[in-house]
């Protein structure tokens, strides 16, 4: 990397942006400057801690525009030439073939990674550090279909390759040579042919059929619909236990209705280290208007029927959930009841009913301020209340979301609360106990690596960094933990001698196997499902929510807590939580009448103090199983240490947050921020917030998972009335039209319109996407400009303004010359970017276009990353 010098005047435009912590004495700090230049990029980022104190990102492009080195403040860019320790220690860098596809990256912490493409520009193969130090050096092989759908995936072991060697570009002149570009159904073997590079390897990983049931080996559901063209038949999915070949394969196989919904699905599990008489048979119904009614399961082991569970469901008049029934064996039970106020928020939730509603165990009322912020969850056995710009204890006010107090009143605990201090960063510095579970002085880097950390009844924790504390990678801890850290070349904890253990990675950077003061093993499937857990003399098994105990059934978790068995019977256990999903309380029915199981609460970063009364759920911070041997959180994609408040393993979502350490834990603000799956922070105050702002949200499912909700094949989505709605309609052209999450669209129109309110001018447009082009005929009212934008970049559109003048004529045009409606399109982005319709009509209508246009993007709910100045990292 060469220094070229400066831009000159007027070559960069900037944004200064400030959140509503910002007050005029604060000058800079807590403001944000963002760069760009005339192509509209990214070049700097600079957040201001104080006037002196700045945090620069820069953004470094190669000739054709291509990002190729990200510069955080770690790297100090600001101060100089970066040499290439710094590079490898802080940056992230990007290597290009002369086809400007992205071949070789490498962040912060890891080794350099691969990617191989095929002439369709297909990623065909990666590499990791760790696969390149092995002799022979694996690789991971992606397979397409004729339309570019994944339907094989392996682990290649390169022939006569030598350990950390780069084998980059032999491998890519092999694919390149290869003629056939994709693989073909056949009724032989897996199913598939091996037309492609390469044609053989060592261990299958999972293995896709799409449009129809001719499945080697299985019987097809016969009450299923035949139009199933664009869906996905069935699955299998590889056991990671060190065998080879196609062998413990778990095979799921899926059945659908007319419309596209599932209503029967076939899934084997490994209960006992066998696929043999081991499945589950789940069978769905809907409603007319699209929603789950029912779904039954039925869970066999040995060929032997273990458990049958009915969950029934009914919903609103605007699709929200209401009652939830399940009924096990010959009991029938209300396990929830829902009632939503005026703009569509959960106002009171009831818990466990066996009187048809009549009486509940347990009512929870919730309460909101005026920007759409939960306030207070109130319930007889615990009593939350959050403040923000309010505070009562003594705190500072926060009026941009942080929480500035929270109290609470359970039971055992009595009553508590907690006052929360941040930095201009709004990253947490003290968080102060009436309990005694107090954080204080907690120091940060510039990357929000923590340094110092004290916790009341355990002292003070200091952090050394490696290379000097010039790394985002412990070296050590010292305090009431001490003990050394070291990492592997893809950025895992291998060796934490504060609990004197070694760790060992599968390939999807998942522990393995534990050993040192504590021996532990782990089991997992290639989707990164954990099957089997070993430590000691207890082996548990995980089947998709149902637990086992050395092979006795333990537990069911339910969307509320858990069902117990005890002998032939089943008891429910119910968890009152938290802003963040903490298991708070934790109650069930005894001899008639409620009783409390048990009560957590928690320091700031995670570390809980129990109070149980029984044996109680181990699923407590976030919801997420603690691993009591090891005191870490499983979160899915790796554990988390709340005891040093950082995760173990590299977040594989690392890039859209350069600007933070890849080990840091959600942005440093853990009051305001949860990481539902260990691979990006969701921010619940906006999330609440923007469930308040618009009625869009009525329309979904009130959960983390938005499910979408359409009538009919020509059915729609309509949102108003406030500034402005938006409907979006779905016309078949040829084919039809499916829909179940997902909408798969095949030869069809998708037609979006958007209405925005300014004053007394309005502002309509309307988008219509079919085969291979896009039409966006535009009309206005009154004197007001409109500009819509829509890059499809999967596709390699042109780019395009529309623009409209006081005349009502239209400016440009864009060009989609090769865009396909055959694919994804997600409601649940296109609720998130209805929510931005405040701003404008049209500007939803763009953000649902650009989902529509990029099929095949991994697109993150632009509402769940933090509305703050240190974040929004590229």
């Amino acid at each position: 990397m060469i220094d070229q010098g400066s831009y000159g005047l007027n070559q960069l435009y900037v944004s200064i942006s400030k959140d509503e912590n910002w007050a005029q004495a604060d000058g800079k700090a807590g403001t944000v400057e963002e760069y760009k230049d005339k192509e509209d990029r990214v070049v700097l980022k600079r957040t201001f801690k104080s006037a002196s104190e700045i945090l620069s990102t820069y953004y470094v492009y190669d000739d054709l525009g291509n990002l190729s080195f990200v510069l955080p403040p770690g790297a100090n860019p600001d101060g100089g030439a970066i040499d290439q320790i710094k590079l490898d220690t802080w940056c992230y860098q990007y290597r290009y073939d002369g086809r400007k596809r992205l071949t070789e990256k490498k962040i912060p912490g890891k080794g350099w990674e691969y990617l191989v493409y095929n002439k369709l520009d297909q990623v065909v193969m990666t590499q990791d550090a760790n696969q390149r130090s092995k002799a022979p050096q694996e690789w991971i092989v992606s397979k397409y279909d004729a339309i570019g759908r994944v339907v094989l995936t392996g682990v290649y072991k390169l022939p006569s390759s030598t350990a950390n060697t780069s084998y980059l570009s032999t491998v890519q002149n092999s694919v390149t040579a290869q003629v056939s570009q994709w693989e073909s159904r056949i009724t032989t073997g897996n199913g598939y042919t091996n037309s492609t590079y390469p044609a053989s390897w060592t261990t299958t990983l999972t293995i896709n059929y799409y449009d129809d049931y001719s499945l080697p080996g299985q019987n097809p559901f016969s009450s299923g619909s035949k139009k199933t063209r664009g869906l996905l038949t069935g699955s299998r999915v590889k056991v990671l236990d060190n065998t080879t070949g196609t062998s413990n394969l778990l095979w799921s196989t899926f059945y659908y209705d007319d419309e596209g919904r599932v209503i029967k699905i076939y899934k084997q599990h490994f209960k006992g280290g066998t696929t043999s008489g081991n499945f589950d048979e789940i069978t769905n119904t809907y409603y007319f208007s699209g929603e789950l009614k029912t779904s039954t399961r039925s869970h066999k082991a040995g060929n032997i029927e273990q458990v049958k569970i009915l969950d029934e469901f009914d919903y609103d008049h605007m699709g929200r959930k209401k009652n939830s029934w399940q009924t096990i064996g010959i009991v029938k039970t209300l396990i929830s009841q829902n009632e939503y106020n005026e703009i569509g928020q959960l106002k009171n939730k009831k818990l466990h009913s066996t009187d048809n509603g009549a009486t509940f165990l347990q009512n929870t009322g919730y309460g909101y301020n005026e920007r759409g912020w939960l306030t207070s969850s109130s319930s007889p056995l615990f009593d939350l209340k959050l403040r923000y710009n309010l505070p009562t204890k003594g705190a500072t006010a926060q009026f941009n979301g942080n929480i500035s107090e929270q109290e609470y009143t359970a039971a055992i605990s009595g009553n508590d609360w907690v006052t929360y201090s941040y930095d201009k960063l709004n990253r947490l510095t003290n968080g102060i106990s009436t309990e005694g579970l107090s954080e204080t002085g907690i120091i940060y880097d510039k990357m929000g690596n923590i340094t110092s950390l004290t916790r009341a009844g355990y002292g003070t924790l200091a952090y050394t960094y490696q290379n000097s504390n010039q790394s985002n990678q412990l070296a050590s801890v010292s305090g009431f933990k001490t003990g050394s850290f070291v990492y592997d070349v893809n950025g895992n904890v291998t060796t934490d001698g504060t609990r004197g253990i070694t760790l060992a990675y599968n390939y999807l950077n998942l522990p393995q196997t534990v050993s040192g003061s504590r021996t532990m093993s782990y089991l997992y499937d290639a989707g990164g499902r954990k099957l089997r857990k070993v430590s000691g003399s207890i082996t548990t098994e995980y089947i998709d929510g149902i637990q086992y105990d050395n092979g006795v059934l333990s537990f069911i978790q339910t969307e509320e807590g858990r069902i117990i068995k005890s002998g032939s019977l089943y008891n429910y256990e119910y968890i009152l939580k938290d802003h963040l999903g903490n298991n708070r309380v934790t109650f069930d029915k005894f001899s008639g009448a409620i009783r409390k199981v048990g009560e957590e609460n928690y320091y700031p970063f995670g570390l809980n103090k129990h109070f149980q009364v029984n044996a109680g759920s181990k699923y407590l911070y976030n919801g997420k199983e603690l691993q009591d041997e090891l005191d870490m959180y499983d979160y899915g994609a790796r554990f988390y240490d709340p005891v040093i408040g950082r995760w173990n393993v590299i977040d594989s979502k690392a890039e859209p947050g350069r600007r933070w350490s890849p080990y840091t834990y959600g942005f440093d603000n853990p009051m305001r921020f949860v990481d539902p799956d260990g691979m990006w922070p969701f921010d619940r105050v906006y999330a609440s917030m923007n469930n308040a702002m618009s009625e869009a949200k009525q329309i979904f499912s009130g959960s983390v998972n938005i499910d979408a909700k359409l009538v009919g094949a020509g059915g729609g989505l309509k949102v108003g009335p406030l500034k402005g709605k938006i409907e979006a309609n779905l016309l078949p052209a040829k084919g039809e039209v499916t829909h179940s999450g997902n909408v798969n669209i095949s030869a069809s129109l998708l037609n979006i319109k958007g209405e925005g309110g300014f004053g007394g001018s309005k502002a309509h447009a309307s988008v219509n996407i079919v085969k291979g082009k896009i039409e966006a005929p535009l009309a206005k009212k009154g004197p007001l400009a409109v500009d819509l934008k829509a890059v499809d970049y999967s596709f390699g559109a042109e780019k395009g303004n529309f623009t409209v003048d006081n005349s009502g004529s239209l400016g440009a045009s864009i060009k989609v010359s090769q865009f396909s409606v055959e694919g994804s399109i997600n409601f649940g982005h296109a609720a998130m970017a209805l929510g931005h319709l405040m701003k404008a009509g049209t500007e939803a209508v763009k953000a649902i276009a650009d989902d529509v246009m990029n099929p095949m993007k991994n697109i993150r709910n632009k509402d769940q990353i933090p509305q703050l100045n240190p974040k929004n990292g590229h």
